[in-house]
C-alpha cells in the first residue's frame, strides 16, 4: 500500500482512499475514517483470522471519523456511541 500511495502521489493524485490503511503506520494520512459494524463492533472479540478485528480498539482514539453501519437511529445508536466513547 505504501508503494501504491507513492506512485499515486507521483502521478499527481490528491486523494487516496485506502481500505485497512490504519495499520500502515508509515503511510502519511490526513484523515482516518473507521467504519464499524453496529451488529458486531468488536469483530467477535478476536483478531483475524479468528475474528474480524484488524487493529486494537485503542487505535480508535486516532480516528477523525467513526462510522457505524447496520444500526438504526435512537437508543441502539446511543448505546453503541457510549461503548465507542470508552476508547475515543
Amino acid at each position: 500500500k505504501l508503494h501504491s500511495a507513492r506512485l499515486a502521489s507521483k502521478k499527481g493524485y490528491k486523494v487516496l482512499l485506502v481500505d485497512d490503511g490504519l495499520q500502515h503506520r508509515r503511510l502519511k494520512r490526513d484523515i482516518d475514517i473507521i467504519v464499524m459494524d453496529g451488529q458486531d463492533l468488536w469483530g467477535r472479540g478476536a483478531f483475524l483470522p479468528a475474528g474480524f478485528l484488524r487493529d486494537s480498539p485503542r487505535r480508535l482514539a486516532k480516528a477523525d471519523i467513526i462510522l457505524i453501519s447496520h444500526v438504526a437511529e435512537g437508543e441502539e445508536f446511543q448505546r453503541l456511541k457510549r461503548e465507542l466513547q470508552k476508547h475515543t
